[in-house]
């Protein structure tokens, strides 16, 4: 009789070939989810911080023409929201609120306002502006001091890039600004 020699076979069976492939699927769908929900995050939380910047921008530079101002005309005017302040002489400057360019100073825009994703739908929209007296709740007392101090508030609504009608989040922003130039000509006027 002749001896056969053994055939040492090495590898993996079928079985486990299989098992190994659902266990590597199953931790690559997961990878894919937690990064894709981690990237979904990112980019609305850098959204939110682009337009935190932008209102407080806005914010910033209204509040300095405010301060120097020695009147202030606010109103509707057509369509749009506008501020007027005059600055003395002939300087006056314009803020205007602008759908697609957010405000406008003099008709320009402030800043950096992309209010359109490239699918076309809208990121951003100005929800509210106005600016005008303190109410009679404020913590100014005085009449004259409250006479020369104004509100600012400005509303924008985060929208979600896939589904326009969707707001993600509201942002307010509000400064309560002191002008010492108009309050020198009230206590003066009086």
């Amino acid at each position: 009789m002749k001896n056969i020699p053994s055939i040492k076979s090495e590898g993996f069976t079928l079985v486990e070939l299989i098992a190994t492939m659902v266990i590597f699927t199953t931790v690559l769908t997961g990878m894919i989810y937690v990064f894709a929900e981690t990237n979904i995050h990112f980019t609305r939380e850098f959204k939110r911080s682009e337009v935190m910047a932008y209102g407080n921008r806005v914010l910033d530079d209204m509040a300095y023409s405010l301060k120097v101002s020695k009147g202030v005309t606010y109103g509707t005017y057509g369509n749009f929201q506008k501020v007027i302040i005059d600055l003395g002489g002939n300087n006056r400057v314009t803020y205007t609120i602008n759908r697609e360019e957010g405000l406008l100073k003099n008709g320009r825009s402030l800043g950096y306002f992309r209010t359109k994703h490239p699918n076309g739908n809208t990121l951003v929209e100005i929800a509210g502006f106005s600016c005008g007296s303190p109410t009679e709740w404020s913590f100014f007392t005085d009449p004259k001091v409250r006479s020369a101090t104004y509100n600012v508030r400005f509303t924008l609504n985060l929208l979600d890039e896939t589904n326009e009608n969707t707001i993600l989040e509201k942002l307010y922003f509000e400064r309560e600004v002191f002008s010492p130039t108009l309050y020198k000509k009230v206590r003066l006027s009086s």
